[in-house]
C-alpha cells in the first residue's frame, strides 16, 4: 500500500496542483469583485462557482487522475493477494491525491478571501448573484462555513469516486473503451447547466458526483444517486470476482491498406493538430469583438474566409489554416506512403486503381471528419457565447456551407493527388494550390471562376447570396469534382500499363 502511494506520488505532478491553485485562485478572486459578502460567504461562493467548477476544476481533476488508470505490470500485482486487493489499494492511494487536490483549492480560494470582513451567516443583499443558492444552501447548513466544508467534503469523495469508476472501465474495457466513456459523460456534464433539456433526464454526470449543490432541487437526483450507489457495488463485486474478464468494442478488427491508411491519416498527433486549429479559428473570431447577433451572422463569420477582387493578408492566411490544414496532413500522407512505397504495395494491392481508391477513400474520410468537427464546434462555441439560434434556419445555413466546405476541400485534395500521380512531387501540388488560392486578387470578372476557396462566405457575399447562385455553385462544384476522380483514375490506369 506504501509502495504504490510512493509511486502515485511520484506520477502526480506538482505542475497539475500549481495549475489548479492558479485558475482557482483567478476564479476566486473575480468572484471577489461584488464586495457585498463577507469572509465566510466568500468561501462558499467561490467554492461553487459553476464555470470555474465545470470548466476547470473538473477538467484538471480527471486530467491528474488520468495516467493512473492502467494497470500495472503483473509483477506488480503478483505482490499482492488477490487483484482485488491490488484494486482497492490503488482506489483507496487516490484519496491522497483527491485530498491534496481538494486543499489546494481551499488554499486559493482562503487566500483570495484575505481581507473580507467576517459574518459566518446568510443575511446577503437580496440582489447579490449568490441569493439565490444560498438560499438553497441555508435550508440544509446552518451557516456557510459548514456548507462550505460540506461542499468541499462532498467534491473530495467525488473526485475520488470517479477516479476508481474510470480505474474500473480501464481495466474491463482498457484505455479506448475510457476515453469513448469520459469524452460524453464529460460533455454531458458541462453542457448541463446551459442546456435545460438535459437537465430534465434521469442522467448522472461527473457535475453531480463531484459538485454538490448541482443535486439540489431535481426530482431524479434521488434515482440518480441510487444509480451511483449501484455503480459503487458494481465496481466492488465485479473487482472482487469477474476480474479476469475483459469488454471490448465488438466490431472485428479491419486488415488491409485501406485500414492502414486510415491509420496514418487519423493518427493521434494529426487530430489534436485539426482539433487545435478549428478552435483557435473559432477563439480568433470570438477575440475580434465583432458584433454577431444571431447563430447566422456567427456561422457566416466563422466560415467568411477570403473575398474575391481584392487581397487581404490576415483573412487569405485566415483562409489557408482553415482548408489547408488537412491538405497538408494529406500532402505529408502521400509523400510519406504512396511516394515512398516499394514496389511490393502495388502488387498486393492487385491494381494501381485499386491502389488510388483507397488513397482516395482515406483522404476523403479525413476531409468529412474535419469537416463534420468544424460544425460541431461552430454551434458548441456559438452557444456557449450565448448567440441566439434562429430555429432550423441556423441549422440549414449550416449544412449548406458546410457541404460546400467539404466540396471545397475535396476539390483541392483531388487537384493535389492528380498532380502527385502526374508529377511525383507532392510539394508541386501543394505549390500549385497555394497560387490557385492567391488568385482571389484578380478582378471579381477573373476570380469568380475560382474553384480555390468557394466555399468562403466573404466571397459568396460579395458575388450573390441568393439560393439560385447557391445552387450553381454546387453542380459547378460537382462537375469539376467528377472531371478531377475521372481524370485521377485514368492517370492511374494509363501508369499501371506503363
Amino acid at each position: 500500500m506504501c509502495a504504490i502511494i510512493r509511486k502515485n506520488w511520484k506520477l502526480a505532478k506538482i505542475g497539475n496542483f500549481l495549475l489548479l491553485f492558479i485558475v482557482c485562485l483567478f476564479f476566486s478572486v473575480s468572484a471577489k469583485s461584488s464586495g457585498c459578502l463577507s469572509f465566510e460567504q466568500h468561501l462558499l461562493s467561490a467554492g461553487t462557482d459553476h464555470y470555474y467548477l465545470l470548466y476547470a476544476m473538473i477538467p484538471i481533476t480527471l486530467f491528474c487522475f488520468f495516467p493512473f488508470l492502467e494497470d500495472d505490470s503483473e509483477i506488480v500485482i503478483g505482490r499482492f493477494k488477490s487483484y482485488f486487493a491490488y484494486f482497492f489499494s490503488r482506489w483507496s492511494s487516490m484519496g491522497l491525491i483527491a485530498v491534496c487536490l481538494v486543499i489546494t483549492q481551499t488554499i486559493a480560494i482562503s487566500i483570495s478571501a484575505i481581507g473580507l470582513p467576517h459574518q459566518n451567516d446568510w443575511l446577503i443583499p437580496a440582489d447579490a448573484p449568490t441569493a439565490e443558492l444560498f438560499s438553497h444552501f441555508e435550508s440544509c447548513f446552518p451557516n456557510p462555513c459548514i456548507a462550505f466544508l460540506a461542499i468541499i467534503a462532498y467534491q473530495c469523495f467525488g473526485s475520488w469516486f470517479v477516479c476508481g469508476f474510470l480505474m474500473w472501465i480501464c481495466h474491463f474495457g482498457k484505455i479506448r473503451m475510457t476515453l469513448w466513456a469520459l469524452l460524453p459523460i464529460y460533455a454531458f456534464s458541462a453542457l448541463w447547466i446551459k442546456i435545460p433539456i438535459l437537465q430534465a433526464l434521469p442522467i448522472t454526470g461527473f457535475n453531480h458526483l463531484m459538485i454538490l449543490h448541482h443535486n439540489f432541487g431535481d426530482s431524479f437526483r434521488i434515482l440518480t444517486a441510487g444509480t451511483g450507489a449501484i455503480l459503487f457495488i458494481a465496481v466492488i463485486l465485479t473487482s472482487k470476482y469477474c476480474w479476469r474478464k475483459t469488454l471490448g468494442f465488438p466490431s472485428k478488427r479491419r486488415f488491409g491498406l485501406t485500414t492502414y491508411y486510415l491509420r496514418l491519416l487519423f493518427s493521434r498527433r494529426n487530430l489534436i493538430v485539426v482539433a487545435a486549429v478549428v478552435v483557435l479559428i473559432v477563439a480568433y473570431k470570438a477575440l475580434r469583438g465583432m458584433a454577431v447577433s444571431s447563430m447566422d451572422e456567427w456561422i457566416i463569420e466563422v466560415l467568411s474566409g477570403h473575398g474575391i477582387g481584392n487581397f487581404r493578408p490576415i483573412d487569405f492566411l485566415e483562409m489557408l489554416l482553415v482548408n489547408g490544414t488537412p491538405l497538408y496532413f494529406m500532402a505529408s500522407f502521400l509523400e510519406k506512403t504512396v511516394s515512398g512505397q516499394s514496389l511490393f504495395v502495388p502488387i498486393r494491392a492487385g491494381s494501381r486503381i485499386k491502389l488510388t481508391a483507397s488513397t482516395l477513400y482515406a483522404c476523403l474520410s479525413f476531409l468529412f471528419v474535419y469537416t463534420l468537427f468544424l460544425g460541431v464546434i461552430i454551434m458548441g462555441s456559438g452557444y456557449l457565447f450565448g448567440i441566439p439560434l434562429v430555429g432550423s434556419q441556423s441549422i440549414s445555413l449550416l449544412f449548406k456551407f458546410l457541404a460546400l466546405k467539404l466540396i471545397d476541400c475535396c476539390i483541392q485534395c483531388f487537384v493535389l493527388m492528380l498532380v502527385h500521380g502526374i508529377t511525383g512531387q507532392v510539394i508541386a501540388g501543394f505549390i500549385l494550390l497555394i497560387g490557385g488560392n492567391m488568385l482571389c486578387m484578380l478582378p471579381e470578372w477573373i476570380s469568380c471562376f475560382l474553384p480555390f476557396g468557394i466555399s468562403s462566405t466573404a466571397r459568396l457575399i460579395t458575388s450573390s447570396g441568393s439560393k439560385s447562385s447557391m445552387i450553381l455553385v454546387f453542380i459547378f462544384m460537382a462537375l469539376l469534382g467528377a472531371l478531377l476522380i475521372s481524370s485521377l483514375f485514368w492517370a492511374s490506369k494509363k501508369k499501371e500499363f506503363n
